[in-house]
């Protein structure tokens, strides 16, 4: 048996793999971690520089341009193999020299031209391929200068690079070198290990990203890899515009035909006796023009005459044309206005041109047979080229609006068609009808979506109305509804939608998933009536995780607003949201949202015991809190605080008032407590009370009255007559 791996030369290129990671990411190479981005399916730009030495001269400079990453932000190139930079090639490399580093540059495309490189890693080559290194070694060289020198049979061979391999046969190899000596190997057999046994499975990727404490499917682990979606690219330029092809040439015209000679004038006959007028003979020949005769003396001038003119209307079937007709009527324009006025008119003149009677329709004459064809005319001048009137395909320059346009110049409406159905009209009245052929207003639409304007990420997408006019009418957007068709339009009913103004936020991975946020319906509220629709409007929310908005304000037919209800009874009602057990229904801020007043509800559900709490938080340390009333005309009024029985009677409980300088409690049929909730009297005081000293009795006491002297130091109370000390 023989076997011949002889080979010319080492192939010139070292394998290189890296894993390229987005620079928005947590970079940790070798780790599974959840900041990590892969840069997969992205194009990037490598460069690869040889240096002698550490942080030596640049002995080799190549770089990979516009490669891509795979779906694992993998790169594969082969170094050696790209576009060189240096001035020395590959092949060149002295490898023999002493240590080589790798410094490996990286740079990511960005939507800009500015390269900006990154340097990826700078190390040490601990290992060369042999064949690189034998193909540039010198042996003799090697065998005395180089750190593996030795004296065995083989030193001369060493780096001297192997050209092949032969298989003799009968267990033993030669090997071919580089300049031209060989070198035959004893037997071999029985060189060859027995197989080892097979290795442990190694854990999968997902196995490891499991370990590293994430969860979640394959499907999420190889979600986690796909980096973020690049930036949308410039759009590609417009191709120029294709030559205008050539006019076509016009028909010949066809000869005339030739026209006949006259006769001869016959001779004259004898005079005879007049007999009846014969028909109209022809015309002789015109003589010759006799000599001009003397000019005349121009005379006097004469006055300038009136002009005569003609009025003509229209005359209706009558007495005058009993078919109808024209009415003239003639008069001088005395007035030199050129109008015949009514007083211009001379009856006398009057004259009617009346329309004929329509006589009976004729037999159909028969069919005359084809005449021959016509020679073939000569050629006719060129024609005016076609470019000066069509209107391009791809596009146009240099034109004017005002002469150049797509249109009609008759009273003819313009339609425009696709796949040669009709798309849009434009009638002759100036109205535009989309998805229909006869629109009655300005813009008509009969398409699910009407209108959408779409803008980048640097615009703002805008519905902008603009009216210039000095009345008080302006731009307005109205919604007009009805039920049943078009041609049988039919009321609509109590709860119908007018108009809905909506935003919708996109929340999917296709057009498909766009979810209301938030939105306004106009509806009708009520049974409509002639001339009268009665309307309501309602604003409504989504909150997050929600799987609709729901009714945040109503506003009803009658005015009334509601908040958190749909039904409000009064002009400004708030509904509890629910009966969490403290909600807060109303609250007023400053401008750092810090509360100053709030209104809210207490209590777990409507048949437990719940309060309604109004807090104020003074802004200032020292500033008061303060319910202050106020009469709108004048100060002597009453003005109160009433606290009614909650058994549906309307009869207040208790009363606390103020009547111009006095202030009054007022209890019905109940006693009063201060410092307990058990009052066993009318008034039950359950602390202690003061009453302010004072050196003089009150005037115009009344019995019953009670004061502390500050002179005898002593209470004293009025028994209807005097005072009496109370001890």
């Amino acid at each position: 048996m023989y076997s011949d791996f002889s080979q010319q030369a080492p192939p010139q290129g070292i394998n290189y793999q890296a894993v390229v990671y987005s620079s928005t990411g947590n970079q940790q190479v070798g780790v599974n971690s959840a900041g990590q981005q892969l840069l997969n399916t992205h194009p990037v730009k490598v460069t690869f520089t040889i240096t002698d030495g550490n942080q030596g001269p640049e002995i080799f400079k190549e770089e990979h341009d516009n490669i891509n990453t795979d779906q694992y932000g993998l790169v594969n190139v082969i170094i050696g193999q790209g576009t060189q930079l240096s001035t020395s090639a590959f092949n060149q490399i002295n490898w023999s020299s002493g240590d080589k580093y790798l410094r490996v540059n990286i740079y990511i495309y960005p939507d800009s031209p500015v390269q900006s490189f990154t340097v990826s890693s700078y190390q040490k080559l601990w290992s060369v391929p042999y064949a690189l290194y034998a193909d540039e070694a010198n042996s003799a060289d090697y065998a005395t200068n180089s750190g593996y020198a030795d004296s065995s049979d083989f030193a001369e061979m060493a780096g001297n690079g192997i050209t092949g391999v032969s298989d003799n046969g009968n267990g033993t190899l030669t090997f071919t070198y580089y300049d031209g000596s060989t070198y035959t190997t004893g037997v071999l057999s029985g060189l060859m290990g027995q197989q080892g046994p097979a290795g442990a499975n190694g854990q999968s990727a997902y196995d490891l990203w499991l370990a590293q404490g994430n969860t979640g499917t394959q499907q999420d682990f190889l979600s986690s890899l796909q980096g973020a979606t690049g930036p949308q690219g410039p759009p590609g330029l417009v191709g120029s515009t294709g030559p205008q092809g050539p006019t076509g040439l016009t028909g010949p015209q066809g000869q005339s035909g030739l026209v006949g000679s006259t006769g001869p004038q016959g001779p004259i006959g004898l005079a005879g006796a007049t007999g009846p007028q014969g028909p109209i003979g022809l015309t002789g020949l015109t003589g010759a023009q006799g000599p001009t005769g003397l000019i005349g003396i121009t005379g006097a001038a004469g006055t300038n005459g009136k002009n005569t003119l003609v009025k003509t209307t229209t005359e209706t079937v009558g007495v005058n044309c009993a078919t109808g007709g024209v009415k003239l009527e003639y008069g001088l324009d005395a007035n030199s206005n050129s109008v015949v006025d009514a007083g211009e008119i001379n009856a006398a003149l009057t004259k009617y041109v009346c329309n004929g009677a329509t006589g009976s329709q004729g037999p159909t004459g028969p069919t005359g047979s084809t005449g021959p064809q016509g020679i073939q005319g000569i050629q006719g001048p060129t024609g005016t080229p076609g470019s000066q009137n069509a209107w391009s395909l791809t596009g146009n320059a240099g034109t004017n609006p005002t002469t150049n346009f797509i249109g009609t110049t008759d009273a003819q409406d313009w339609a425009v068609k696709t796949n040669n159905l009709e798309r849009m009209r434009v009638t002759a009245a100036g109205n535009i009808g989309i998805g229909t052929n006869n629109p009655n207003f300005n813009l008509l639409g009969n398409t699910t979506h009407l209108g959408q304007v779409i803008t980048n990420n640097l615009g703002t997408a805008a519905l902008q109305l603009e009216s210039y006019r000095n009345t008080s009418n302006h731009s307005k957007i109205a919604a007009f509804n009805y039920r049943g068709t078009s041609g049988t339009p039919q009321n609509l009913q109590d709860g119908d939608e007018l108009l809905q103004i909506g935003g919708y936020g996109y929340n999917g991975p296709n057009d498909a998933f766009y979810g209301l946020g938030c939105r306004i319906i106009f509806g009708v509220d009520g049974t409509p009536s002639l001339n009268s629709t009665p309307g309501f409007l309602d604003f409504r929310t989504r909150k997050l995780g929600d799987v609709s908005d729901l009714s945040r304000m109503f506003i009803n037919s009658d005015g009334n607003v509601g908040v958190g209800t749909q039904n409000p009874g009064s002009q400004f009602t708030i509904s509890e949201k629910d009966n969490s057990g403290l909600v807060e229904t109303f609250a007023i801020t400053d401008e750092l949202n810090f509360k100053r007043f709030s209104m809210r509800v207490e209590g777990t559900s409507d048949t437990l015991f719940s309060n309604v709490r109004f807090d104020i938080y003074p802004k200032a340390n020292n500033a008061q809190a303060q319910f202050r009333f106020f009469l709108q005309t004048n100060t002597t009024g009453p003005k109160t605080v009433r606290f009614y029985r909650g058994d549906g009677t309307f009869v207040p409980s208790a009363v606390i008032g103020v009547d111009g300088q006095n202030s009054y409690f007022q209890n019905h049929g109940g006693n009063f407590g201060i410092g307990t909730a058990n009052p066993a009297r009318t008034l039950h005081v359950n602390a202690v009370m003061r009453l302010e000293p004072i050196a003089t009795a009150p005037t115009s006491p009344a019995k019953g009255d009670m004061y502390f002297d500050s002179t005898i130091n002593k209470l004293r109370v009025y028994d209807g007559t005097v005072w009496q000390n109370c001890w």
